[in-house]
């Protein structure tokens, strides 16, 4: 049954588009868009990001016939972090849900629903468009599941869990892990029918690479790295665990210690690098054991993928998890925590440890780095692993969710 998809892409417009979900639109819409199975794919976008406009359009030219992006104009401002524009939000969410009924669509695809608390844009279900068949990309739950960390701020609660109420109102939610499927049903009660597994991907940029000595030393220097490493990528908030990190690295015997540094690849303000510094001082590690890079391009992230003896993935809860599917592609020996999704992204038991036990935590580090066998059959599996996860399957999942959602509505494609 032939169908007309509009995907809401939003989510790569708005204030987390250099981040993960901001790369995971974009990246599964294309996907979705050069393999459409006969469908109708339009892309709809906010002229309230204009700085992305042009950009996003020549992405999907390839793809798409003419008109296949459209625009749609919000009254700005709109940012739900300030209450005086609560009333030109919700005109905003009316707007928006008239503009896409009328394109006609059998499903409207979002993006993100997430997004809009700190930005201009404008997600919505069925608020005024009552029967007009939605689905959405389900990201994670965490903010539910560590409401004293993340939801201490009552008007971001507040609109955090009007989001989550609307967010039930979707006919079919698309979680980018079988983590985030069971925990999307369970906390919000809702059918498994109804939420379906289509995993993620990592840029196919990640990817083993020959650096020459040259280069490796010009890496390291520009870095401050002076000795192999271990090394970890991620934000700096409670989840990331990079206390723990610290102070699981701190408890290695000092010969290990002496022999490697911690390298820990964040982009993080100047407080939250001093916070992080005094951590590891805390945790006993030397200045010199600890390497805080600050942002790195997605070049030289690369080359440190490549470079490092071990990276470390020690998350309390992740939806996915891409930078140890990023360093997997690179063929770097990756262990990780046993919780949420990691697991399922790492696929390998041996290679898992409970972050909340640091004496656990320390002893696997312990091994990865001394047992040379058993760092070089991570090595060997991360890439095995790492070619079970692809775009084209994502998008692949992804349509045969809409279809079968599709099928059951009952709906027809108008000519």
């Amino acid at each position: 049954m032939k169908m007309k998809l509009v995907i809401d892409l939003q989510g790569a417009q708005a204030s987390q588009k250099d981040r993960g979900v901001g790369r995971y639109s974009l990246a599964l819409a294309k996907a979705m868009a050069s393999a459409p199975r006969n469908h109708e794919v339009t892309v709809a976008l906010s002229h309230s990001f204009p700085d992305e406009l042009d950009q996003t359009r020549r992405t999907f030219e390839e793809f798409l016939p003419p008109g296949g992006v459209v625009l749609w104009q919000a009254p700005d401002p709109i940012r739900a972090l300030d209450p005086v524009n609560e009333p030109r939000r919700r005109r905003a969410e009316i707007l928006r849900e008239a503009f896409l009924r009328g394109l006609k669509p059998d499903l409207v695809f979002v993006s993100n629903l997430f997004d809009g608390y700190m930005d201009e844009a404008v997600t919505s279900v069925k608020k005024y468009c009552f029967d007009q068949p939605t689905a959405c990309t389900v990201y994670d739950l965490i903010p539910l599941v560590y409401e004293d960390q993340y939801l201490d701020d009552a008007s971001y609660a507040r609109w955090y869990r009007e989001k989550v109420e609307n967010l039930k109102q979707s006919n079919l939610l698309l979680a980018i892990s079988d983590s985030v499927r069971r925990e999307v049903v369970s906390r919000l009660d809702l059918p498994e029918v109804r939420v379906i597994n289509i995993s993620a991907a990592a840029d196919p940029c990640f990817q083993p690479i020959t650096i020459p000595e040259s280069k490796q030393l010009a890496i390291r220097g520009a870095w401050g790295i002076s000795r192999p490493f271990v090394m970890f990528t991620g934000g700096v908030d409670y989840r990331k665990n990079i206390q723990g990190l610290l102070r699981a690295y701190a408890r290695l015997p000092m010969e290990v210690r002496k022999g490697h540094q911690l390298v820990i690849v964040c982009a993080a303000n100047a407080a939250s690098l001093s916070q992080l510094r005094k951590q590891a001082s805390d945790a006993g590690l030397a200045q010199d054991e600890v390497v805080f890079t600050g942002f790195v391009s997605d070049e030289d992230l690369i080359a440190l993928y490549n470079l490092c003896t071990v990276f470390c993935f020690p998350s309390l809860y992740e939806g996915f998890g891409i930078p140890a599917l990023e360093a997997m592609q690179c063929g770097a020996a990756t262990i990780g925590s046993d919780r949420s999704s990691i697991p399922e992204v790492i696929g390998c038991q041996q290679a898992l440890f409970d972050p909340s036990d640091l004496e656990a935590f320390a002893a696997k580090l312990h091994q990865v780095l001394v047992d040379d066998e058993f760092r070089a059959s991570l090595r060997e599996h991360a890439l095995k692993q790492a070619r079970k996860f692809t775009w084209a399957n994502c998008a692949s999942l992804a349509w045969d969710g809409l279809e079968e959602c599709h099928r059951s509505l009952g709906a027809t494609y108008e000519q």
